[in-house]
């Protein structure tokens, strides 16, 4: 399944690629979707300050978790490449591969154009159509988040009311 997702972010390139991809490990303090982030095991491709990042998806000891390694780090182009593998739960998706791309359209305009090829296990198969919808909305809401935090600062309202309901 591939879907393509994209966003203008009033912000820099550089702001937006030290939040997206710098500061790939600290997604979790910004993101609603993701409980808790922090940096992943092993070598890292060339040019990256770190291999990944594990995403927590949710609170519960062994829950699920998005296992995530950066697969491309060019600042100079502004692309960022990531293998995503989700792990524990009963998640019909085998494996994510995503293009982020971070295109220059004005001194403080951003365009982020999310490539995403995702491979699914059969049941994702069978709920494709209703599955789509749900991913496709969910990258609309990571890139609602991300221009949210980049531009304000602060976590979106969705995040916040996560931490809250949390605590």
């Amino acid at each position: 399944m591939k879907l393509v997702n994209k966003i203008i972010i009033n912000a820099p390139a550089e702001k937006v690629w030290k939040v997206a991809a710098e500061d790939f490990d600290k997604v979790g303090e910004w993101l609603s979707q993701v409980n808790h982030s922090y940096k992943r095991e092993g070598e890292s491709c060339e040019g990256s300050p770190m291999s990944g990042r594990i995403c927590d998806l949710s609170e519960k000891a062994n829950g699920p978790i998005a296992d995530e390694k950066i697969t491309e780090f060019n600042k100079k182009e502004l692309r960022l490449g990531i293998h995503v593998v989700p792990k524990n739960g009963n998640i019909p998706v085998k494996e994510n591969n995503v293009l982020a791309e971070f295109v220059v359209k004005g001194p403080n305009k951003t365009e982020v154009i999310w490539n995403s090829n995702l491979s699914l296990k059969a049941a994702g198969k069978v709920l494709y159509p209703v599955l789509k919808l749900g991913i496709n909305k969910a990258f609309n809401e990571l890139l609602e988040e991300l221009k949210f935090f980049v531009e304000n600062g602060t976590p979106h309202p969705r995040k916040l009311a996560t931490l809250k309901k949390a605590s």
